[in-house]
């Protein structure tokens, strides 16, 4: 929301946000490659795609077998957990594939979100790995903007709305 709004309330500067962004979605993908592939220079020598048959249905094969699982697991409202569709959305049909599918899609909209939001790599500053004095200004809220156009982006735009599916359903956690 920070990065989309740019409405001077952010904590953090607009390449902080993005820099913190790239580098969260690249640990992002070197951590699940790992995980389905193995990677011996992080300690995993073999990836759950040679190691499981679950792990394969669930991440490759046609249906939402997570959806089912986590249904049983909160409660039992009526939802069809085999239908896979995502309502509202241009990645509608993301999780057909299985889970590996919409991780994807999932990923790919937080590339599209940084390009067209953020700042160019060349102005990432790198905040995240240090730590802020208690008296540096982090933000001094000095312009305060209300954009309808940002705030339409929340939603219209077919990125930020599949994220805010995203973060309230399939991937919520």
């Amino acid at each position: 929301r920070e990065l989309v709004l740019r409405d001077g309330l952010a904590r953090m500067t607009q390449g902080e946000i993005s820099g913190t962004l790239d580098m969260c979605i690249h640990k992002y993908e070197e951590a699940d490659r790992a995980v389905r592939l193995g990677d011996k220079t992080i300690g995993i020598e073999t990836g759950a795609d040679d190691r499981s048959s679950r792990h394969n249905e669930i991440m490759y094969k046609s249906g939402c077998p997570w959806r089912q699982q986590r249904r049983s697991e909160v409660s039992a409202d009526g939802e069809d957990d085999t239908e896979c569709s995502l309502p509202n959305s241009t990645y509608t049909r993301a999780a057909d594939g299985g889970l590996f599918n919409l991780q994807s899609a999932f990923v790919e909209s937080l590339h599209t979100i940084l390009k067209t939001h953020g700042t160019d790599p060349g102005e990432y500053v790198d905040t995240y790995s240090k730590h802020r004095e208690d008296n540096e200004d982090v933000s001094a809220y000095t312009n305060i903007l209300q954009d309808e156009t940002a705030y339409s982006y929340l939603t219209n735009d077919p990125d930020i709305v599949f994220l805010d599916l995203m973060f309230d359903g399939d991937l919520h956690v």
